[in-house]
């Protein structure tokens, strides 16, 4: 298989960035087989970043002229960036991606090859995020339905569904548009219930409600403890919790009863989190710059960062999800790209290439 190398420059994202050391990661290109005819996201396409914002901007004109007429107008739709939007890896190396198109969980082996999909039918509202438990069962965020569901690992069956279908609310059974999710080693669920009530809300392995970190809905605090829009959560093998506070640009540390231990505030504007195997680095989808960045978890060092907006080998279009395996190759939902990318350090591509 053909690798295409790039460096990692560890540029510093700001003032009070750790010193960064050079690194190289290497991009497996057309990584992803996908059945003949399917597609991540819509089989159309979908326009570039500057007929996006024409877009979108005409569809406000219209609304405010609603408005301005007395009338009720239609609601804002979300739901505008069909393509990838989350990715995850099981124990075994599988990979599974959640999209905003036909058959939203599709999985595929380490080497790209497809294995299975999944979700027809039930998610689609606008899928976010996903994850896979240490039992292999699937985690999805249906985002707009305000509902977190769990799939058995052959994604027949919904094991357990967290949240209240298209009912937003503010209390231990309702969410309100959630973002991720992640399972500690107690079985105990964090939901990161972020776009509506700023705040992590944690469930017994049963789905019962325990507790919630963060203020809550009007909330919006810069505080240590607080959060607005925690976008993505992680838990680690020692069960040390890392929230993407996404408006607050930082990442906060947590146990797992949420008592605060430390923040990072020198990555940008991130929106995608994962956290690997063995606790040490992890890595961020940052959007600003549309880049990738490796982090040393000990000490918040930036190791490596690459990537830039674009269609293009190694570029993103809304970096969005993340994920690494067991291997320490990363895997970035590329949303409005379409298309799931895959990047190995320099040890594995010299596997890769021989």
């Amino acid at each position: 298989m053909r690798i295409i190398s790039l460096i990692a420059t560890g540029l510093l994202l700001g003032s009070m960035a750790p010193t960064a050391q050079n690194a190289t990661f290497s991009l497996v290109p057309n990584w992803a087989n996908l059945p003949d005819g399917w597609v991540f996201g819509h089989p159309q396409g979908f326009p570039l970043p500057a007929a996006r914002e024409r877009a979108r901007a005409e569809l406000e004109r219209a609304r405010a002229a609603t408005i301005a007429r007395g009338e009720t107008p239609p609601p804002r739709q979300p739901n505008l960036q069909p393509g990838v939007s989350g990715v995850a890896v099981d124990r075994d190396d599988n990979v599974y991606a959640f999209h905003r198109g036909e058959h939203p969980i599709l999985v595929f082996d380490r080497h790209g090859k497809f294995l299975r999909s999944g979700g027809d039918g039930i998610t689609g509202t606008v899928p976010h995020f996903i994850e896979v438990d240490d039992e292999g069962n699937v985690w999805v965020i249906d985002e707009m339905a305000h509902r977190v569901l769990k799939f058995n690992s052959d994604l027949t069956e919904v094991l357990l569904q967290i949240g209240v279908t298209d009912e937003p609310g503010y209390d231990s059974t309702h969410l309100d548009r959630p973002a991720d999710v992640d399972i500690a080693s107690t079985g105990e669920i964090l939901i990161a219930d972020g776009y509506g009530n700023n705040r992590i809300a944690k469930f017994a392995p049963d789905g019962s409600f325990i507790e919630q970190w963060g203020g809550g809905p009007q909330d919006e605090t810069m505080a240590d403890g607080g959060f607005h829009l925690p976008h993505a959560v992680e838990i680690d093998q020692n069960d040390k919790v890392y929230v993407l506070d996404r408006e607050n640009h930082r990442i906060q540390m947590f146990d797992l009863d949420g008592n605060f231990l430390g923040k990072w505030t020198h990555l940008g504007y991130a929106w995608g989190l994962a956290v690997s195997r063995d606790g040490q680095y992890a890595y961020i989808a940052e959007h600003d710059n549309e880049q990738v960045m490796q982090v040393a978890t000990a000490t918040g060092e930036v190791l490596a960062r690459w990537g830039r907006q674009g269609h293009g080998p190694s570029e993103f279009d809304w970096a969005h999800g993340i994920a690494v395996d067991s291997t320490g190759a990363v895997y970035v939902a590329d949303t409005y790209g379409q298309r799931l990318q895959k990047f190995v350090s320099d040890a594995e591509a010299t596997l890769v290439s021989r």
